[in-house]
């Protein structure tokens, strides 16, 4: 079911948010680590979350769309933090004023995740009172003979040749843009981009509000074309196209190029 699952998920986001206050002062970055390693745990659960709500909750004409809105949720939140963060945290002369400026960001992200864990905890259901398709119909009438075959059925999946390389693509993808994101402010910094902090979080949250419109697009399309194949192979031409793109358009030093770049990879 899906509820244990979002408890444990939002549970451990909270506890590493909390954690994580404690990591503000000087000296104190292994506690940080500590902190980003639970929640980084408890994405193992949250990521895998959208696709089956998607599945459980709504009908076969509107899993792709529901489950690109589950994605966006996401995604809002990388460009939350891409706009807040440089606005609240300065470069202070004085290590110990910028570590203040943390604490407050840590402050809201752990207070925030809390509060997401307590409504998850009192109000999330494991599945509608009705199932929403024929086929959850017969999931739902099969449940016993499902959960004894689980085992099978991953066993089948990592035997699938088709299934293993999704999977490895999704994670190369998904590695890319992790690091992409995360390093921005200092591949700026190493081409002396001017106000690099101010940039980086421009551009970080120009390509995930791209990757908003373009969940909702897709899922759209998806949703009326079913060609999973054709579209998927098309936008990992397409990423690999703007990750060369964004390559070579940092040396320039032209912040429309980096703009229009990071906007298509998003």
């Amino acid at each position: 079911g899906l509820r244990w699952p979002m408890i444990l998920g939002t549970f451990g986001t909270a506890a590493g948010a909390c954690i994580k206050i404690a990591s503000a002062g000087r000296d104190l970055f292994w506690i940080y680590c500590i902190g980003q390693t639970v929640v980084a745990v408890a994405q193992v659960f949250m990521l895998s979350i959208p696709p089956v709500i998607a599945a459980v909750w709504f009908g076969e004409k509107e899993v792709a769309t529901a489950c690109a809105i589950g994605v966006i949720g996401n995604q809002f939140g990388i460009i939350c933090s891409f706009l807040i963060t440089p606005l609240m945290v300065h470069d202070h002369p004085n290590v110990e004023e910028i570590g203040n400026d943390l604490l407050n960001v840590f402050y809201i992200v752990g207070g925030y995740n809390v509060a997401v864990f307590i409504l998850t905890l009192l109000f999330f259901q494991n599945r509608p009172p009705l199932p929403p398709s024929p086929q959850q119909a017969m999931q739902k009438k099969y449940a016993a003979e499902n959960k004894a075959g689980y085992m099978n059925l991953m066993k089948r999946l990592l035997l699938n040749k088709s299934y293993v390389l999704l999977v490895v693509a999704y994670c190369i993808s998904v590695g890319v843009l992790s690091a992409g994101s995360t390093l921005l402010n200092q591949i700026l910094v190493q081409y002396e981009y001017e106000h690099a902090e101010e940039l980086g979080g421009n551009l970080g949250t120009v390509s995930t509000a791209a990757g908003i419109v373009g969940s909702l697009i897709f899922g759209l399309i998806l949703d009326r074309t079913h060609s999973y194949r054709s579209l998927t192979v098309s936008l990992y031409v397409l990423m690999l196209v703007t990750m060369v793109a964004i390559t070579y358009s940092l040396p320039t030093k032209s912040q429309i190029a980096l703009y229009l770049t990071y906007g298509f990879n998003g």
